[in-house]
């Protein structure tokens, strides 16, 4: 299977294997709410065959993605040292400004 055949006009390349078994639980309960309201019933609580028998007509397609480079935002990147110099930033500016008025007073 190509990731053609699996996401039709999409920006991921690479090897694309349809799966079905020990993948397939975990990603039905980690939809938690939606998988209920989609009537696959309550994850947790049902029998995996029972979840397997309900995702029959679904494909669960992985894609092992290639050609693709880690983004700033992905784990690994640098994003995080924008929010955290932002923080300190503010911080450090709302600090001193408590302490000019504390000498002014």
């Amino acid at each position: 299977m190509t990731t053609e055949d699996a996401v039709p006009e999409q920006g991921v390349e690479g090897p694309a294997a349809g799966t079905l078994g020990k993948g397939l639980v975990p990603l039905v309960r980690s939809m938690g709410v939606m998988a209920g309201m989609a009537g696959m019933g309550n994850p947790w609580r049902d029998d995996p065959d029972e979840i397997a028998r309900k995702c029959q007509g679904m494909p669960l397609v992985r894609v092992h993605a290639t050609g693709i480079a880690a983004g700033p935002e992905d784990p690994g990147g640098r994003y995080w040292v924008i929010p955290l110099a932002a923080t300190s930033v503010v911080g450090l500016w709302l600090l001193g400004r408590r302490g000019r008025k504390a000498k002014e007073a």
